[in-house]
Parts: structure tokens; C-alpha cells; sequence
């Protein structure tokens, strides 16, 4: 029997953050390793009268690519990613790693040439995003990796995760709606500010705001979630940054994370760990 919890955040997932429809054809990405979740996923989408897609990957076949693939491969942009991009009406995709680790090995020059290829797939569904064509929903599914990184087992996780997505309340799509409301009132909160100066330690670091829009984040894109964001100024960002809590990015853990600015650019960024990496993904912008 499949875990009610995870029932509950495909549910979410179709019925509130997608808002799936009848007709509407969607995507489903993700791993072997998130079958439950998919398959929930995959029912919910017929329920709903959408025209569900699932594309999969196996566990290794990432650290494959980048072992084996030539430069046309690392270069290539596959036709069904191009189609969805440009076709899809929904794609929800559940990250779902069985070792968080695998792609530390690989080189971060190719990752970064891939990334780069692959840069008009989402600049194309960002696009149909902002208009309406295209929605899109993110999330992940409780694996021994992931509880590993927390420090948690995995059933103390799973408990963490699901609560953390209000999938444990009795009307999940209605918690989210009202979860809605809170983010909503914050934002109308920072409008009109001109200025946001943070200050701990390690970090002094001015971003002026004047003039941008806020937007609230309630579990439309990304779930769980519940901020809300905005772009500074490009050119106002000023001073130093430190990040006390390291990220896993594309398999690769960096650490100890320090930041410059000065006229809204990075002009010095060191790590603890993974300094190679973090540069390398910086001189991709």
C-alpha cells in the first residue's frame, strides 16, 4: 500500500500547484528511485483529464553521460526536451536522488557546457511560463540520500518532508490556499521598501529594492515553499556574504561559501569546498 502522505502531495501537486486540467497534456520527470510518488502522480493526472508523459532516468545514467559523452553529445539538445519546452502544457518534476553524491567525480567543465546547451529549454518554458502557456510544479521525493544530508532517518524525514509540504493536513489543497494568504500579507508588507541591509556574521550586504515588484510564493512552482522574492537593483548590490550551510548543485557539495560584491557583480567568491566547482558554475553567467 502506498504511503497516504504521498497520495496527499500528488494531489497538491496536480490539483493546486499545476492546477491540471482537462486536455492538458503533462509531463511527469523524475527517477526510478520516486516511483510511489510518480505513480501517484500519474493517477492523479488521469483523474484530473490531463494526458500524462512520463520521462524517466535510471540511477547512474548522469554520471554515465559525463564519463562517456564527446562534445557533440555534451552540446546536443535532445528533441523531446526541445518538445516539451515548447509543447508541453504542464511538467512536474520530483527530484529523487538515491545518492546525492554521484556526480562529485565529474567534470565541472562538461557540466557546465551541458548547462549552457541546454540554457533555451528553460529560457524557452520560463517564457511560456510568464505568459500562462506553460505551468510548472517542483518537488522531491523522501530518499535515504536526502534524510543522509538532514542528519534524519528516513521515517523521521519522511514525517519532516510531508508535514513541511502540508500533506498531512486533512484538506491539503485548502492548507495551501490559506498558507497563500500569510505570504500574501508579507509581501504587501516589503512593498514601497527601498533598501534591504543584512548583517551577521560573515555578512554585511546591501541590496537596493526601489521600484521592484515582490512576488509571493505558495506552492504554485516549488513545493514546499511559502517565500517571497525579488531581483535587486543589478547594479546596487554591495559588500560581503558568507553561507554558514552548505549546497549540493549538480552532485557536487560546496561549502563555506563567501561572496563579494561591488557594483552588483561577484568580484571575489572563495568556498571551503568545491571552490573549483563554484567558479567554474559562476563564469557560466
Amino acid at each position: 500500500m502506498r504511503d497516504q502522505r504521498a497520495e496527499a502531495l500528488a494531489q497538491i501537486l496536480v490539483r493546486y500547484s499545476a492546477a491540471v486540467k482537462e486536455g492538458d497534456v503533462c509531463v511527469i520527470q523524475s527517477t526510478t528511485t520516486a516511483e510511489p510518488l510518480i505513480q501517484a502522480v500519474y493517477e492523479e493526472v488521469l483523474r484530473a483529464g490531463g494526458l500524462p508523459i512520463m520521462q524517466l532516468a535510471t540511477e547512474g545514467a548522469m554520471p554515465a553521460f559525463y564519463e562517456l559523452a564527446s562534445d557533440a553529445q555534451l552540446d546536443w539538445l535532445p528533441p523531446t526536451s526541445l518538445w516539451v519546452a515548447e509543447n508541453s502544457d504542464v511538467r512536474i518534476a520530483i527530484m529523487a536522488d538515491a545518492n546525492s553524491r554521484e556526480l562529485s567525480q565529474a567534470d565541472p567543465k562538461k557540466q557546465a557546457r551541458t548547462q549552457k546547451a541546454r540554457r533555451p529549454l528553460m529560457e524557452t518554458m520560463m517564457k511560456r511560463s510568464a505568459t500562462g502557456e506553460h505551468r510548472w510544479a517542483l518537488t522531491l521525493f523522501p530518499t535515504h540520500a536526502y534524510a543522509s544530508e538532514a542528519g534524519m532517518s528516513l521515517s523521521a524525514y519522511e514525517d519532516f518532508y510531508y508535514a513541511a509540504c502540508l500533506a498531512t493536513d486533512e484538506d491539503p489543497v485548502g492548507a495551501w490556499q490559506r498558507q497563500s494568504d500569510e505570504v500574501k500579507r508579507l509581501t504587501e508588507w516589503m512593498e514601497g521598501k527601498d533598501e534591504v541591509h543584512v548583517k551577521a556574521p560573515g555578512t554585511d550586504i546591501k541590496l537596493g529594492v526601489g521600484g521592484r515588484t515582490f512576488i509571493p510564493c505558495f506552492g504554485q512552482h516549488n513545493m514546499p515553499d511559502g517565500e517571497f522574492f525579488t531581483g535587486p537593483v543589478e547594479d546596487s548590490v554591495e559588500g560581503e556574504v558568507s553561507f554558514s550551510f552548505p549546497a549540493t548543485y549538480g552532485g557536487r557539495e560546496v561549502s563555506g561559501v563567501r561572496f563579494r560584491f561591488e557594483g552588483g557583480r561577484v568580484v571575489d567568491a572563495t568556498a571551503e569546498r568545491g571552490e573549483e566547482f563554484l567558479i567554474e558554475m559562476l563564469d557560466t553567467d
